[in-house]
């Protein structure tokens, strides 16, 4: 079955994708141990495409490559992939290979019953769904099984990129300084496939010593407008602690107990919204369409390593 250039093209950004996810040395060993010999991309059903297949060429290169026509294309990666695939929870799930016999098989094909720009991931212990949006850019919905420190790890190995709250917040902390409570600015954002490559700016709203509430925006202006705000963080003085409504029990750093709100899209993504309390101030962290598990590293980043604290 011939692809069309769009589902070339996904593939292409996804290699792109994936390749920001690096892990650790010893990560990419046993990707390489798992992935020596070739894997096939299998599909089940005949209206499925066969999309080509994906091997490891040495000890950090990745090639994926298929037929078109009478061509051959082959794409190669440094590091390409994560320790494990990632498991989805929205309407576009697909099937699952939570088998481990399994872990070696990577499918790539249209979901069932789906709409035609969901595409599902099938991979080692769990599946990934990638929403295809305007412009060949590449939404997330969750993905799982990183390692407990991954975002304090990412944070700090990168505190030069345009999307860590290092280079975020910096520029805000002499507007901060008259405030009566400690902050907590995350020190990590996973907003790449968000914004990328626009700069993050970080907007201080003008609140009282005991409060500060800041927007993260892809605008030096904003306003809380929802074309250009990211997220948000705050922080408030409150006399008691209470768990929010529609809120899900999380665990944080230091044995806090969190609450997440999920972010719901319509017409447009609100932001998720992840909230906990240190004695008696009330902090909360909010990202655009971000699932519980960038919500829980984003705010472990601020409670181990606050920028400013």
């Amino acid at each position: 079955m011939v692809k069309t250039l769009t589902e070339i093209t996904f593939m292409n950004q996804l290699l792109k994708l994936l390749n920001r996810w690096k892990t650790t040395s010893g990560m990419l060993l046993l990707l390489t141990i798992f992935f020596s010999s070739i894997i096939d991309f299998n599909v089940n059903d005949p209206e499925e495409m066969i999309l080509g297949k994906w091997y490891a060429e040495n000890d950090s290169t990745y090639i994926w490559e298929f037929n078109e026509g009478s061509q051959h294309f082959t794409y190669s990666d440094d590091e390409l992939v994560s320790e494990r695939a990632w498991q989805i929870v929205d309407e576009c799930e697909g099937e699952t290979a939570d088998n481990e016999e399994d872990f070696a098989m990577l499918e790539i094909s249209r979901g069932q019953n789906v709409p035609n720009q969901c595409y599902v991931v099938q991979g080692l212990n769990g599946v990934l769904t990638l929403l295809a949006i305007p412009q060949g850019r590449l939404l997330i919905f969750d993905r799982e099984n990183w390692t407990d420190n991954y975002a304090t790890e990412k944070a700090t190995a990168h505190q030069d990129t345009i999307h860590t709250g290092y280079q975020v917040f910096e520029p805000i902390m002499p507007e901060l300084r008259d405030k009566t409570i400690p902050l907590r600015l995350p020190s990590f954002l996973d907003a790449d496939e968000l914004t990328e490559p626009q700069q993050l700016y970080a907007l201080v709203d003008d609140t009282p010593a005991n409060r500060y509430s800041i927007q993260i925006s892809v605008l030096p202006e904003c306003n809380w407008n929802n074309f250009c705000i990211v997220g948000a963080v705050h922080g408030e003085d409150v006399e008691e602690e209470q768990q929010p409504e529609n809120s899900q029990k999380v665990s944080l750093r230091k044995n806090i107990e969190g609450y997440f709100i999920e972010s719901v899209c319509n017409a447009f993504c609100n932001r998720a919204k992840l909230i906990w309390f240190e004695n008696n101030i009330k902090y909360t962290v909010e990202q655009k369409a971000a699932p519980k598990q960038t919500m829980i590293w984003i705010a472990n980043s601020a409670i181990e390593s606050s920028i400013g604290s």
